[in-house]
């Protein structure tokens, strides 16, 4: 049995989604001490200025030895509405933005609760869309270095891109401006791609 450890993830790459569905057996890790500058906060987009970082700013009530299921967003920001600004401002041109709009967006206006749940509720309502049956359970104790398993907890990562995947290109929004970029947000493939984004994460290759 393929088994795979993962981390919580704001709106994910498109990466996290291959891995994902390559497993038999998905472990969300939940013990872990938050680090900083990951994708557990963050997703990238595209907009009319070029890629994007939308992070969710966070409270550590332990600070850095806080407890993923610790951490909260931030109540005192407006974070929540300036993304999805954000995501409206780039996405509103896309083929199947209308169609996944009126999923999306009432999770920007109650995001109540821990980071951890705030982006279980966004990665299952993905799921929901391109239609990807659960297979996700969650870590019952932090464990460094499994014995069994894949651990791509911290391989997953927005500042060391995954050279070892082969990603097709597809017409993102601005494609007239900036060249194809691979791996964004999953955002920005179900809206560029709707119902056909499965089958393009079933096309990615490895070297």
């Amino acid at each position: 049995m393929l088994k795979v450890f993962l981390s919580t993830t704001y709106f994910p790459p498109i990466s996290y989604f291959f891995h994902y569905l390559l497993a038999e057996e998905v472990l969300i890790e939940q013990h872990e001490t938050y680090p900083k500058q990951t994708y557990r906060n963050r997703c990238r987009i595209m907009t009319a200025g070029g890629v994007q970082t939308l992070s969710v700013p966070i409270i550590k009530p332990s600070g850095n030895h806080s407890s993923i299921r610790e951490v909260y967003p931030s109540q005192t920001q407006p974070w929540a509405s300036l993304h999805w600004k954000t995501i409206v401002s780039a996405y509103r041109n896309s083929p199947f933005f209308q169609y996944y709009q009126d999923d999306l967006k009432p999770f920007f206006h109650d995001h109540t609760g821990s980071l951890l749940d705030l982006n279980m509720r966004f990665f299952n309502i993905v799921l929901n869309l391109m239609k990807i049956k659960p297979i996700h359970t969650f870590t019952d104790r932090f464990v460094r270095n499994p014995l069994e398993g894949t651990d791509l907890r911290n391989s997953i990562h927005p500042k060391h891109p995954d050279n070892t995947l082969i990603f097709p290109s597809y017409v993102q929004v601005f494609s007239d401006r900036f060249p194809f970029t691979p791996d964004l947000s999953i955002l920005d493939l179900i809206f560029n791609l709707g119902p056909d984004s499965l089958e393009y994460i079933k096309q990615i290759n490895t070297k």
